[in-house]
């Protein structure tokens, strides 16, 4: 079961209910990929790379280890 308490960001505007739909929604697509990441930006509304840009930065970053580690020099 999903919390409603779980708010992505700024989001108190929304109703639990919305958020419920909206977080259903959002595990939905990270089934998509065998590889995906929920992250969730607390301190955010919708310009994650405005209001949290560390988070972004973080996420770059491991996304470019993860890559490297893949790569195989012969």
């Amino acid at each position: 079961m999903i919390n409603p308490t779980d708010r992505a960001g700024k989001k108190q505007h929304y109703s639990s209910e919305n958020q419920v739909l909206w977080l259903q929604l959002q595990r939905n697509q990270m089934k998509l990929s065998s590889r995906s990441t929920f992250i969730v930006a607390e301190n955010s509304g919708h310009y994650v790379q405005r209001d949290e840009p560390e988070i972004v930065v973080q996420v770059i970053q491991n996304l470019i280890g993860e890559e490297r580690s893949c790569i195989s020099i012969d």
